[in-house]
């Protein structure tokens, strides 16, 4: 008979219940962790969230994924809702300048990354000296950035004019980084860049899920050892390297 004492599963906390928090916990607890999620607000979800109005339930701004984001992707296929999305067959935007005017970006079936240089070239709100800066900048994103160098910084540097930055890059890192360039490190938005843009001839392809975002937090937090909501967490106490 093996005697040998059973060792106990790990007792793990998570701070934030944002997807995040919640594909962290969810991947804790599937490799033998006990989990517990504590969240300073009253939704799980963090800004990926919905409720309900007039009996609809509504998404709290609409949502999307690329499908390089193969993080997120592994985490909805855990819950078994990989089914609920629903992808661009090849990547296609409409980019809408401040007066209105609408301008195409799109991919060709060409090998990445040339499957953008087609549709780049036909970009009607950059001129020409523009998208060859663009194009030098987008070479450059192949290299490793600076530490400490934040993404604003990086597209000064790159000589991105004001008129690149608000048809190009801000259209595409803004709502991918959910944050303003000022805010995020070079090195976060240039591995965005060189993911969605410079990876595969899919990867930019945007996706968006048919289940009500709220309904994915749930099924996430269902698999948990426990969950504190309105549970502020104010500080650490470390002890022989244990929290």
């Amino acid at each position: 008979m093996d005697r040998r004492p059973v060792t106990p599963a790990p007792v793990v906390a998570v701070v934030g219940a944002g997807l995040a928090g919640l594909a962290a916990g969810v991947e804790l607890q599937r490799r033998g962790a006990r989990v517990t999620l504590i969240e300073r607000s009253r939704l799980l979800g963090g800004k990926a969230t919905s409720f309900v109005v007039d009996g609809v339930e509504v998404d709290n701004g609409q949502h999307v994924v690329l499908r390089c984001c193969t993080e997120f992707l592994d985490f909805v296929d855990t819950l078994g809702l990989a089914d609920s999305l629903r992808f661009q067959s090849r990547f296609v935007v409409t980019v809408l300048a401040r007066e209105g005017r609408p301008a195409r970006l799109s991919a060709a079936p060409l090998p990445a990354p040339l499957h953008l240089a087609l549709g780049f070239a036909g970009y009607r709100h950059l001129g020409i000296a523009d998208k060859l800066r663009v194009a030098r900048a987008l070479v450059a994103a192949r290299r490793p950035a600076p530490d400490g160098v934040d993404m604003a910084t990086w597209l000064r540097t790159n000589k991105q004019s004001r008129a690149a930055r608000r048809a190009f890059w801000d259209p595409f890192l803004v709502p991918a980084l959910n944050a303003s360039l000022e805010d995020v490190s070079a090195g976060d938005a240039l591995f965005v860049i060189r993911t969605a843009f410079l990876g595969k001839r899919d990867a930019a392809c945007i996706g968006y899920s048919t289940t009500p975002l709220a309904r994915i937090a749930e099924l996430a937090a269902k698999q948990l050892e426990s969950v504190r909501l309105r549970s502020a967490v104010t500080n650490l106490h470390i002890e022989q390297g244990r929290v």
